[in-house]
C-alpha cells in the first residue's frame, strides 16, 4: 500500500501559546511573553511552528510471502528565524537582548544598535528538511505469523539540516554578533540509526 499526504499552513499571531520555543522556554504557561509591555513590539509575526509545507509518503510492498519492505518519506519546509536583541537604551529593562529589536551589524557610537524593530519571524527561514526511514521484514511461514524480525533504518540518507540556529542577533551586552554566532545551527536532525527488532506474539 502507499498512502501520503500534503499539508500547507500558517502560523500566525503575537504568542505561540503555552511555550515560547523560539528561546527554548518550555515551562508551560510561565512564559515572559506578558512580563513588560516592550516584549510586545514586534512580537506579531510567524510563529515557531510556522512551517508552511509538509509533504508526508509512507507504505509498504510484499516482496514475497515472507519478505516486507516499507518506507516513510517527511519533507517539511524550514521554520521562522528571529532576530533578538536589545530595544534601545530609553526601554531596555531586565530582559536585556530578548526583544524583537536588534541590529546583527555594526554597532553605532554608543555600541547601542537595538533600536531596529525586527518582527516576530521576519529574519529568514530554516532550511528544508527532507528524512527517509525505511524498514525491511521478514515472517517466516512456518510460525503462523507469531514471529516477525525486522531492522529498521531511521534517516536512511544521513540528512543533517538545521532544525533550529541561534537567534540572538545581539550578544548579553548588546553588542551585534553578525559573522560569529548568530544564525549558527544548535539544532540538528537526528542522525542515522538502525534498529534490528524481534517480535513474537502469542
Amino acid at each position: 500500500f502507499l498512502q501520503g499526504s500534503y499539508v500547507w499552513a500558517k502560523s500566525y499571531g503575537n504568542t505561540e501559546g503555552g511555550v515560547k520555543s523560539d528561546i527554548g522556554q518550555a515551562d508551560t504557561n510561565v512564559t515572559q511573553d506578558f512580563d513588560y509591555p516592550e516584549l510586545a513590539i514586534g512580537s506579531n509575526g510567524y510563529l515557531p511552528n510556522d512551517r508552511r509545507h509538509t509533504i508526508k509518503l509512507f507504505g509498504s510492498y510484499d516482496l514475497t510471502e515472507e519478505w516486507t519492505v516499507g518506507g516513510n518519506l517527511l519533507v517539511q519546509s524550514g521554520r521562522p528565524v528571529n532576530c533578538f536583541g536589545f530595544l534601545g537604551d530609553e526601554n531596555t529593562s531586565l530582559y536585556g537582548n530578548s526583544y524583537f529589536s536588534c541590529d546583527p551589524g555594526v554597532p553605532d557610537e554608543n555600541a547601542d544598535n537595538g533600536s531596529t524593530v525586527v518582527s516576530r519571524g521576519t529574519a529568514g527561514r530554516t532550511p528544508w528538511i527532507y528524512t527517509f526511514d525505511a524498514n525491511l521484514a521478514y515472517t517466516p511461514t512456518f510460525a503462523d505469523g507469531r514471529l516477525r524480525f525486522q531492522v529498521d533504518v531511521f534517516n536512511l540518507f544521513g540528512g543533517e539540516r538545521a532544525l533550529a540556529v541561534d537567534e540572538d542577533g545581539e550578544d548579553s551586552s548588546g553588542n551585534p554578533v553578525l559573522g560569529t554566532t548568530y544564525r549558527n545551527p544548535l539544532v540538528f536532525q537526528s542522525p542515522r540509526q538502525v534498529r534490528f527488532m524481534v517480535r513474537y506474539q502469542w
